[in-house]
């Protein structure tokens, strides 16, 4: 695991995204979690995750938008996007890749699988709570947000 990393599970089935909450606080990350739903962007807004894991399954409609609206907004769009999914539709994974998915991940998974793509998805990454600190801004735990 790498310290400072914030995740933001972002999944409507309860007990899918309870069990990838679970496996990825083993693994020692904070993770925050939300449906797919306007509610999302909230939870985006107030966890400033370092990364985003995006089911499709239930309204890939409204994931796909959200997907849009990360990439397009100045302070989301380099923030890496695992897209979850039941399916491994070659025109889902596609239209996944061109709407800004860092990478894909069939579901149900396995843990080793997710830990991997995972750690590929923030190898190269400052945590976003470092990066404030280094530009001298306050860390959102210091400003008492988190």
């Amino acid at each position: 695991m790498l310290d400072g990393y914030r995740l933001l599970v972002i999944e409507s089935a309860p007990l899918m995204a309870e069990v990838t909450a679970y496996r990825l606080q083993l693994l020692g990350y904070p993770v925050s979690v939300s449906t797919v739903s306007r509610d999302a962007w909230s939870a985006i807004e107030d966890s400033r995750p370092d990364a985003i894991l995006l089911s499709l399954d239930a309204d890939a409609h409204t994931a796909y938008d959200l997907m849009e609206r990360l990439t397009s907004e100045t302070a989301t769009a380099d923030v890496p996007i695992l897209v979850m999914s039941e399916t491994a539709d070659l025109d889902r994974v596609e239209r996944a890749w061109k709407q800004g998915a860092a990478d894909y991940l069939v579901t149900p998974y396995d843990p080793l699988v997710l830990e991997q793509k995972i750690s590929r998805l923030l190898r190269d990454r400052v945590p976003r709570e470092q990066q404030q600190v280094e530009a001298g801004q306050p860390a959102l735990a210091a400003a008492g947000t988190a």
